[in-house]
C-alpha cells in the first residue's frame, strides 16, 4: 500500500481481504502510516466476487464520470510510482489500462504437458500485470453485464473484459513488478530489497521531523547524498527533501544541482518527484537564481521521460522566467522519432496559447514543425497546435490566428496551400469557413484548382457511400457560398467536381450491391 499511499494522483484506498483480518490490516495500516486506507471489504469465493465487492463497496462513495479506479494484487508488492502514473494516463487517454511487459521468452505450445511441435511468436505478445485501471463506472457496469451473461469465474479484470469482447489498452509495466506466487519469487523479492536499502534510508531523510534537524543531521544528510550521487546507480534525493537541507547548507545545493545537469536519468527522476501545485512551487523556490540551470535539466528529462510534468505546470513556471526554453521545447519536439504527442505536449502548447506570448510562440512553432518545404505529413503537428481545445477563447484565438497567418502569405501560393491543406486535414469542421476567405484574398481560377478540398487520405468501414455523399453536400455548400462575376469559373470547376463524385458513387453503389449479393 506504501506505492499508493505516497502516489499524488491516488486519492484513497480500498482493500478487499479475508474475514478475520480486518483489525490487523488495520493496525499495520496505522503503524506504517497508511493514511488513504478508506475501508475493507470481505473478499468472495473467487477473484472476480473479490474484486467486484470492492467496486461495489467503492461506487457507493464516489460517483463522478471521471472517478477512476486501479485494481491491484497485494502479492505484487513492488510497484513504482512510474508504473502507477502511466496507469492512470493511458487509462484517461483511452477508457482502460492494463499494465504489461513485453514477453521475452520463447513461446511453445503442447497439448499434453510433456512435448511441443509449435512455437507461437512472441513479437504480439504481453505479459499482464497489475495495477489494471478503469473509469469506476465503466468496470461497476462490466461487472453486472458479467454476471447476466454467466462470466463469474474470470482470473482478472483484463480477461473479463476480453470475454465481454470490450477493447483494451496497455500501459507499461516493469520486470520488477514481481508476483509472489513460488518460493523462488520469495528469493527474488528478498534479493530487491536488499537492493533498495539506499531508498529506504533516503525515506529516513524525507520523514526527519523539521525540530530535530541541527548540524549534525545536515552533515549526516550532506554525506549520504555525496556519498550516493558518487554510484553508478545513485537514489535521487527528493527535490523536497534536499531543499529542506539546502536551505541550511548551499555547498549541498550546488553539488545536487551539479550532478542532476551532468545525468539525463537522473534529471528524469529528480523532477518526476514534482506532481502538484506545492511540489512546483517548491522547484521554483530551489532554483531561484538558477532558473537556467533548471531549463537544462527540465529538457534532459523529457528527453528520459516525457510523462513527467504531466499538467505542464513547472514548464509553464520556467517558461515566465526563460522564455526561451519555448524554442528547445519545440526543437525537441521536431527532433522526436514521432510528433504523436505522447507525453504533455498537447498540454504544454495548450498552455502557450493562453499565455501573453502566444503570437511570438505560435510562430516558432508553426516554422519548426510545419512551415517546412521537407514536411510531407503534417497532421500530427498541426493536430498538437491546434485541435483539443475546450477553451472558447483559445478556440477563437487559433482561428483567428490562422486566417491572419493566410492572409500573410496570400501572394505565396505554395504556403496557401499548405495552410489549407492543413485545415482540411485536422480541421475539417473549419474548412469552408477558410478556402472562402482564400477566395477573397485570391480570385484566380487556375489557383483555386489547386488547392486541396479534402483529405489526401481516407479510411472508412462499411459503406463508402456516406463518405462520397459527405464530400459532394460540401461541394454543394461551397458553390452555393460563391457567387458574382468573378467566380464563374470556379463554380464551373465545382459543379464538374460534383459531377464526376456522383458518377463515382453510382459505381461504388453498384459494386458494393454485387459484392453484397455475392455473399448472400
Amino acid at each position: 500500500m506504501e506505492a499508493f499511499q505516497k502516489h499524488p494522483q491516488i486519492d484513497a484506498i480500498e482493500v478487499v481481504c479475508l474475514d478475520g483480518w480486518h483489525d490487523v490490516l488495520r493496525a499495520y495500516a496505522k503503524q506504517f502510516g497508511i493514511s488513504k486506507l478508506e475501508n475493507i471489504v470481505s473478499g468472495g469465493k473467487n477473484g472476480q466476487d473479490s474484486i467486484r465487492n470492492g467496486l461495489y463497496d467503492i461506487v457507493e462513495r464516489y460517483k463522478n464520470d471521471d472517478d477512476v479506479v486501479l485494481i491491484h494484487d497485494a502479492i505484487r508488492p513492488m510497484v513504482s510510482a512510474d508504473v502507477i502514473t502511466d496507469n492512470i494516463r493511458v487509462c484517461r487517454q483511452y477508457g482502460n489500462a492494463i499494465t504489461v511487459v513485453p514477453c521475452t521468452a520463447a513461446m511453445l505450445k503442447t497439448y499434453d504437458a510433456l512435448s511441443t511441435v509449435e512455437q507461437v511468436p512472441r513479437d504480439n505478445l504481453k505479459i499482464t500485470q497489475t495495477p489494471q485501471a478503469f473509469f469506476l463506472k465503466d468496470i461497476c457496469d462490466a461487472h453486472k453485464e458479467a454476471l447476466d451473461k454467466g462470466i463469474t469465474n474470470s482470473v482478472a479484470s483484463c480477461t473479463m473484459y476480453i470475454e465481454l469482447g470490450r477493447k483494451l489498452y496497455m500501459s507499461q509495466g516493469s520486470e520488477k513488478n514481481l508476483k509472489l506466487t513460488t518460493s523462488e519469487d520469495i528469493e527474488i523479492f528478498k534479493a530487491l530489497l536488499m537492493a533498495k536499502k539506499d531508498e529506504w534510508m533516503a525515506f529516513i531523510w524525507e520523514c526527519m521531523p523539521e525540530e530535530t534537524i541541527d548540524e549534525k543531521i545536515i552533515n549526516d544528510y550532506k554525506t549520504f547524498v555525496f556519498n550516493n550521487l558518487a554510484k553508478d546507480k545513485p537514489i535521487v534525493p527528493a527535490v523536497q527533501v534536499v531543499a529542506r537541507y539546502c536551505e541550511r547548507d548551499s555547498k549541498l545545493k550546488a553539488v545536487v544541482i551539479k550532478a542532476v545537469l551532468t545525468n539525463p536519468q537522473m534529471s528524469a527522476n529528480f523532477l518526476s518527484y514534482v506532481y502538484d501545485d506545492v511540489a512546483v512551487e517548491g522547484i521554483i523556490n530551489f532554483f531561484e537564481n538558477d532558473i537556467i540551470a533548471l531549463a537544462s535539466i527540465y529538457m534532459s528529462a523529457i528527453e528520459n521521460n516525457c510523462h513527467i510534468d504531466y499538467d505542464g505546470k513547472l514548464f509553464k513556471r520556467i517558461f515566465e522566467q526563460h522564455p526561451t526554453v519555448w524554442n528547445e521545447y519545440v526543437d525537441w519536439i521536431k527532433s522526436k522519432d514521432t510528433m504523436c504527442g505522447d507525453g504533455n505536449e498537447h498540454k504544454i502548447i495548450e498552455l502557450i496559447w493562453g499565455d501573453d506570448k502566444w503570437r511570438e510562440c505560435v510562430e516558432y512553432a508553426f516554422k519548426v514543425l510545419i512551415d517546412d518545404d521537407v514536411i510531407f505529413h503534417i497532421k500530427e503537428p498541426a493536430d498538437m497546435l491546434f485541435t483539443n481545445t475546450t477553451d472558447e477563447t483559445i478556440l477563437e484565438r487559433k482561428k483567428y490566428w490562422l486566417i491572419e497567418k493566410l492572409r500573410e502569405t496570400s501572394l505565396e501560393l505554395k504556403k496557401c496551400k499548405k495552410l489549407i491543406e492543413m485545415v482540411v486535414n485536422v480541421l475539417p469542421d473549419w474548412k469552408l469557413e477558410y478556402i472562402l476567405e482564400f477566395l477573397k484574398i485570391n480570385k484566380n481560377p487556375e489557383d483555386f484548382k489547386e488547392i486541396p478540398l479534402f483529405p489526401s487520405s481516407y479510411s472508412w468501414s462499411g459503406s463508402e457511400i456516406p463518405l462520397i455523399m459527405e464530400k459532394i453536400d460540401f461541394l454543394k455548400s461551397l458553390k452555393d457560398n460563391i457567387k458574382g462575376i468573378n467566380f464563374i469559373e470556379h463554380r464551373k470547376y465545382i459543379e464538374e467536381y460534383r459531377m464526376n463524385l456522383e458518377r463515382y458513387k453510382d459505381n461504388v453503389e453498384l459494386r458494393e450491391y454485387l459484392e453484397n449479393a455475392d455473399y448472400a
